[in-house]
Parts: C-alpha cells; structure tokens; sequence
C-alpha cells in the first residue's frame, strides 16, 4: 500500500511538473510571438496615422479603373448607342403593355398574399391567435409583402415618366390611368398591414396609417428596441444611398461620353445628394449625436 501511495504521488509530481512546464513554454511562445504581432501592428497603423496617403492611392487606382474603363468602352461605343436606341424604340412601342402587365404582376401578388394574411387572422380563435400572431411576426413573409409592394410603386412611377418622355396622348393617358388603379391598390396593402399590426399589438392603435404624421405617430409607439432596429436599418440605408448617387454620378458621367443626356441628370443627382447628406447632418446636430 505504501509503495502505491508513493508511485501515486510521483505521477502526481509528474503530471504537475508537466503542467509547469506546459505553462512555462506557452509563456515562453507567447513572449516569442509579441515582436511579431508588434511589428505586424506597426506596419497595419501606417495607414491610420497617415489617412491622406490612403485617400491618395484611392483616388489614383480609381482614376485608373475609370481611364482604363473608358478606354475599352471607346470601342464599344456603336454597340452601346445601338443598344440604348433599341431599348429607347421598344419603351415608345410597348410601353402601355409593360406598365400594365408588369404593374399588374407585382400588385396582384402583394394583393392576394394581403388578402390572404387578412382571412387568417379573420378567422382565428382565442385560442390559436396568439400563436399565429407570433408565427406572422417571426417570418419575414410580411417583409416580402411590403417589399413586391414597393417595387410596384416605383416602376408605376418609372413607366408614368417614360410615357411623358415620348409625348404620345395615348400612352400618357393609358400610364396615368393605370398609376393611379395600382397606386391606390398599394396604398391599400400598406394600411393593411399597419391595421394587421394594430390588431396583434394594441400599442399601435392610435396609430392613423393615413394621416401626414403616420411616421412620428409610428415611432412614438415603438419601443427602445424597436426604435434601435429602425435606426440601424435607416442608417445602414443611408450608406447605400450614398453609394448610390456615387454610381448614379459615375454611370452618367460615362455615358455623357459617348451618348449626350444633357445638363439634368447631374442636376438631379446633386440637388438630391445634396439633400440626403445635409439633411443628415442637420438632424445629427439637432439631436446632438
């Protein structure tokens, strides 16, 4: 018994020993290591304490891809007007058929799946409405709604500016008919969706869909979190926008090259940047962030 209390022990002491030494030579790669990762931060900070040589070789590897770019597109340059000449004729044909099958499209769909979430939440009971409405709430099925929504009101918008670029009476007349059906059937899936809303959550239902205020009303119920959620996602739009301009800038720019637009389209898009980027500042130093 002695004799294996004593080899016990030893293992003890060796298990021990190679813990420390585990220990110590852990230590001593990580002592290794520092002047590495020190040299490695070193040469990562040369642009954050230098940001003009950054901003620099941005804007020359950019005016490099834009040169290189317009070069290619140089020979390119028949092609490319034959295909906006194309694109220009079949809008002027068609473009009652394409505002009208494509509007109808996109309306029908947001229509009937409204209609649909409509009569499921008719016709539920007591008992199993509370677990639909949470089934409605964590799916992004709503989400899709809004956004097939969405898409129908600015294409009505589009093909109702293209039929006032060609002048035609007849097409003015079938465009502004055929905007004015579909923009009252999106306006519909809007406040039935804030009115699905106001019934799974009574916070909301002062809430007046139509009313000029509708967004302050809105944000006024919501809660922290869901405030914290609207401001991220308008944030993260703003980004985008900003991106968008810039490309909108850089594609009209390109094709001024070889395909005249005139003098309004880089009009609109600085009064419109101009626009979105101030009145972002105006309302940071409003609220003072």
């Amino acid at each position: 018994m002695q004799e294996r209390k004593n080899s016990e022990a030893g293992n003890e002491k060796e298990v021990d020993y190679g813990r420390k030494s585990g220990q110590d030579n852990t230590s001593e790669n990580v002592i290794e290591n520092r002047p590495e990762k020190r040299v490695k931060n070193k040469g990562g900070n040369t642009m954050k304490k230098h940001p003009a040589i950054k901003f620099i070789l941005i804007t020359v590897v950019s005016g490099i891809c834009g040169a290189v770019l317009s070069f290619l597109l140089s020979f390119q340059q028949a092609a490319l007007i034959s295909a906006i000449h194309a694109l220009s004729r079949l809008l002027d044909s068609s473009l009652p058929a394409l505002h009208l099958s494509v509007c109808l499209f996109l309306s029908g769909m947001s229509v009937f799946f409204t209609s649909k979430l409509r009569r499921q939440i008719a016709h539920s009971n007591p008992q199993n409405q509370e677990e639909l409405f949470e089934q409605i709430e964590s799916n992004d099925h709503c989400t899709e709604i809004l956004t097939i929504n969405t898409l129908s009101v600015i294409l009505n918008f589009f093909f109702l500016g293209v039929s006032f670029v060609y002048k035609n009476p007849r097409h003015i007349l079938i465009s502004a008919a055929a905007a004015l059906l579909f923009l009252t059937l999106n306006t519909w899936v809007e406040v039935s969706h804030v009115n699905m809303v106001k019934r799974m959550n009574p916070r909301f239902e002062k809430v007046d869909p139509l009313s000029l205020r509708f967004s302050s009303q809105w944000e006024s119920q919501c809660d922290e979190a869901q405030k914290l959620g609207m401001y991220r996602a308008a944030f993260r739009s703003f980004r985008i926008s900003q991106l968008g301009f810039l490309g909108a800038f850089a594609v009209c720019a390109f094709t001024e090259l070889f395909y005249p637009l005139g003098l309004m389209p880089f009009l609109l898009i600085t009064v419109f940047w101009g626009l979105h980027s101030l009145s972002f500042l105006f309302a940071c130093k409003k609220e003072k962030v």
